[in-house]
């Protein structure tokens, strides 16, 4: 639009320059400075379009920097300060780009190896508030179904027990191993190793939490201790007996042949049944 006032202003100028060429000379003084006026009109839009048409592109690219569109990349027309900058941020979204390229990888990682743990994993910030956790733990206390990133663990967690031990590593700062017996409505019995994030790694996490369901190794456990506790007391029965008849006849029931043949029998019915 101002290019085309410019361009009107100057005709007009012009022709009014050729009717009033052999009139007053004032008038002709005046009308070319219109002229020249229009002409640096149309200069100043010029130059102003050559800088801003750039400064335009970069604000626009940056916006879409700023919605994830690391791909976009400024044209450079000019050897300038302004080219500078758009080289300035070519580099920038490239190196943007590379680095989210790094970090979509990295979490990708992470989700395989946390999808494949059979142990459960939680995830707290330093106000006890759920950063993450995995698809085992939520299968554990069952919460496939339930919204719990974020939300604060005594929320999502309603287990005393559990509480009292995820205060106490929050507060305390200490790393801890325990077994903790809950009731989901059954008996479960899990051990829980904590650990406490390092200084320098991530600032919101305060605490990992690895729960693994050892329910069946201990109900495994109680068979072995009565299965021995049974096979100790039926072995500990007739050894006994043979070895009072043993020490008997050392003590002089062999010199009886009826005894003697008496005990050796019960020895030999005893040895049977231990066979």
């Amino acid at each position: 639009m101002l290019v085309w006032l410019a361009v009107m202003l100057i005709s007009a100028a012009l022709a009014w320059v050729l009717t009033v060429w052999t009139q007053d000379l004032g008038t002709i003084l005046l009308v070319t400075f219109v002229a020249v006026s229009a002409l640096s009109l149309l200069a100043v839009h010029l130059i102003s379009r050559r800088m801003t048409q750039p400064l335009h592109e970069m604000t626009e690219v940056a916006r879409k920097l700023a919605l994830g569109q690391f791909d976009r990349q400024t044209e450079i027309r000019t050897e300038d300060e302004v080219a500078d900058l758009g080289r300035a941020l070519n580099v920038m979204a490239a190196a943007l780009h590379a680095r989210m390229a790094d970090i979509s990888e990295d979490r990708a990682r992470l989700q395989a190896v946390l999808s494949s743990m059979v142990e459960g994993v939680l995830v707290l910030d330093r106000h006890g508030r759920i950063l993450l956790m995995n698809e085992a733990m939520r299968r554990m206390f069952p919460l496939a179904d339930s919204v719990v990133i974020g939300r604060s663990f005594i929320e999502v967690f309603r287990h005393h027990r559990l509480n009292e031990l995820v205060k106490t590593v929050l507060e305390s700062g200490q790393g801890c191993r325990e077994e903790v017996v809950l009731l989901m409505p059954e008996e479960h019995t899990f051990s829980i190793q904590a650990s406490v994030a390092k200084q320098g790694s991530e600032p919101d996490v305060a605490a990992v939490f690895v729960f693994h369901d050892i329910t069946e190794l201990k109900r495994l456990e109680r068979v072995r201790k009565d299965f021995v506790a049974n096979v100790s007391h039926e072995l500990k029965t007739p050894l006994t007996s043979i070895t009072g008849y043993v020490e008997a006849l050392i003590d002089g029931a062999k010199d009886d042949p009826d005894k003697c043949a008496q005990f050796l029998g019960i020895i030999q019915k005893h040895s049977e049944g231990l066979n």
